[in-house]
């Protein structure tokens, strides 16, 4: 589970020290490496903190598991739900509870309670809202109550990943790796993608053979590979919004910069790409220019054939093309009319172009008029054909070290697309992944990246 370090996690380790008034500066001592197998399977944290000047002993908490089902709360949590909110089945009968658990949100709701967001990384998936109790002397949180939020009015949620929190306090969730709508064109629709349909009453009781058969008739692929944010006003009240205008991708997290307006998104999977998103309003991400950004190499070029570990990472200028402007209502009228991939694109015409934008080898053409489709529900292969850079490998998290203005994106592997001698960059080959360092200018506009630390 990954967690965001807020001023309430601050707070927390403050409340936990007698040095309250001390400054809410954090320096964490080493946390150990794993050596052996059981350690690997062990939640191993830094043991000590430094406040100010003071050095707080602390401890790994578990807030809670799956299953769990403190008193009060609407189902066990990770229960996972049909549209009509019914607890869904495995085949073999049992009612899914996941084990998924990828991120988790501490948020301050509109009540001004503690509130966390957490992320259930399947399909059908799930977010549950989580009130909290604190210690007042200790800072310790603990679960009170949890409860799924309703995702019926989007069909569902679909593979939530990491996530963040918006400089205005709302929860901002992923999808991640939505289904290739070329499948349901095809009707090669794969068990991954097909699992969805569980989410409809359609499937109640199928087995997973009959799932891509049902799939194709009853599950839309287009409604799935968003942003999502959460606003928690109470433990009873909450909003869920997809924000389609912000582009369909294997969404990892969008990170919203501290001017309110510029959203980076990062793109997880092989010949993947990076999205920037430019709001027409502060505080509102439901309309907006969507760019996708292109590498231009200024360290020696690596064709790495023998995949040889490097440190180096490679470095390179960036520059920006504008996929469009576009708003959610817009792009949702769009998903609701019933458009398919071969409505968007077609592979016949004279002018398609050779691209790989992590489904193999195509060659496309966008069909006249269908430019905003393309641009908002695919994502990536409408940006490799404006000419973007979509040779990025396993984007993960994205932060920002205000103090420097300088943005850091981590990719857990550097190969394939990233290291293989072709198309706009070749840099050093890691499978252990490098962490990227990217310049802003003072709009928050990313200029360039070098490596700053590699596996």
């Amino acid at each position: 589970m990954k967690y965001k370090l807020s001023k309430i996690l601050i707070s927390s380790i403050l409340a936990s020290s007698a040095v309250a008034q001390a400054e809410d500066v954090l320096q964490f001592s080493n946390a150990p490496v794993p050596t052996n197998d059981f350690d690997k399977r062990s939640v191993l944290t830094s043991q000590q903190v430094k406040v100010g000047k003071a050095i707080v002993d602390f401890k790994y908490n578990t807030i809670m598991r799956s299953g769990a089902n403190p008193a009060g709360s609407a189902a066990p949590f990770g229960t996972i739900f049909d549209i009509e909110g019914q607890p869904i089945k495995s085949e073999d009968g049992s009612v899914h509870v996941a084990s998924d658990n990828d991120f988790s949100s501490l948020i301050t709701g509109g009540d001004g309670k503690v509130y966390m967001v957490s992320h259930f990384e399947t399909r059908p998936a799930a977010m549950y809202v989580t009130e909290m109790d604190q210690n007042p002397s200790s800072g310790i949180l603990t679960a009170k109550r949890t409860r799924p939020l309703d995702f019926s009015a989007f069909n569902g949620g679909w593979v939530h990943c990491a996530g963040s929190v918006t400089p205005w306090g709302n929860h901002l969730g992923s999808e991640e790796y939505p289904p290739d709508a070329k499948q349901w064109r095809d009707n090669t629709i794969d068990g991954y993608n097909a699992a969805m349909v569980r989410y409809f009453p359609v499937a109640r009781g199928a087995a997973d053979a009959d799932l891509p058969a049902l799939a194709l008739q009853h599950m839309n692929p287009y409604d799935y590979g968003y942003t999502v944010e959460v606003n928690v006003a109470d433990y009873d009240n909450t909003s869920v919004a997809k924000h389609y205008s912000m582009g369909r991708l294997a969404i990892e997290l969008s990170k919203v910069m501290p001017n309110e307006k510029t959203v980076y998104t990062s793109d997880d999977g092989s010949h993947v790409g990076l999205f920037r998103y430019e709001a027409d309003t502060k505080g509102d991400l439901s309309s907006g220019e969507l760019f996708a950004v292109k590498f231009h190499q200024t360290s020696p070029w690596t064709n790495d054939t023998e995949r040889k570990y490097d440190l180096d990472g490679g470095a390179g200028t960036l520059s920006w093309i504008s996929l469009g402007k576009a708003s959610d209502a817009e792009v949702k009228a769009i998903i609701d009319s019933g458009v398919k991939f071969s409505d968007i694109f077609t592979e016949d015409s004279a002018d398609c172009q050779a691209i790989n934008a992590g489904y193999g080898d195509e060659c496309l053409a966008v069909k006249p008029g269908m430019e905003k489709a393309a641009s908002r529900l695919e994502t990536r292969r409408y940006a490799a054909l404006q000419g973007a850079t979509v040779e990025f490998e396993k984007m993960e998290g994205i932060t920002l070290d205000e103090s420097t203005n300088t943005m850091y994106l981590g990719m857990s592997r550097v190969r394939k697309g990233m290291s293989d001698g072709k198309g706009d960059m070749s840099v050093p080959f890691n499978y252990c992944g490098t962490v990227y360092a990217l310049d802003l200018d003072s709009n928050y506009i990313a200029t360039s990246m070098h490596g700053a630390i590699s596996g």
